[in-house]
């Protein structure tokens, strides 16, 4: 692997381990809640809930903080609005509004690089992470480049954890 490629996966594992948590879409809600997750990734992320959003996927968590949202527009559009105007990164799966916050330079993730986030923080071991990974990909439509990412970090984070018990 190139020197400035294995930088780049290696700024990516510093951040999936210092993720915070973010502004969550409907569609993450519903691979979260395919995956049993919610409940993990509530206790250990802040998620910030919009309007909107609970409206879309029935229901609101109340470990999920819930936010006014200040935008007009889509939901789409309210949840990158919101996410930059909170500083919080945009958590995801529509390829093309996670493609508007890379334009706009603002972090943004997916439900597969949360699962690596949760391996990363010592959440969840290798082994559950295989388990999750694999009924991701059973449900998820990404794209073969996003799966090699998230293969490449994977394998990051991996040769990073070397020694250390997760």
């Amino acid at each position: 692997m190139p020197l400035a490629e294995r930088d780049e996966h290696d700024q990516m594992v510093e951040e999936l381990r210092g993720l915070q948590g973010g502004v969550i879409d409907t569609s993450t809600l519903i691979y979260g809640e395919h995956l049993h997750l919610l409940p993990l990734l509530a206790q250990q992320l802040r998620l910030v809930l919009i309007p909107q959003v609970v409206a879309e996927f029935g229901s609101h968590h109340h470990e999920m903080d819930l936010v006014p949202s200040t935008a007009q527009g889509t939901t789409d559009e309210t949840l990158l609005h919101t996410a930059i105007e909170l500083h919080l990164p945009l958590l995801s799966e529509d390829g093309r509004l996670l493609r508007r916050a890379q334009a706009l330079h603002h972090p943004h993730y997916n439900t597969l690089m949360l699962l690596l986030a949760l391996l990363a923080q010592g959440q969840i071991a290798p082994a559950e992470y295989d388990r999750l990974h694999s009924d991701l990909l059973r449900v998820a439509r990404y794209a073969p480049a996003v799966v090699a990412q998230g293969q490449a970090l994977h394998q990051a984070l991996i040769s990073s954890m070397d020694g250390q018990k997760v």
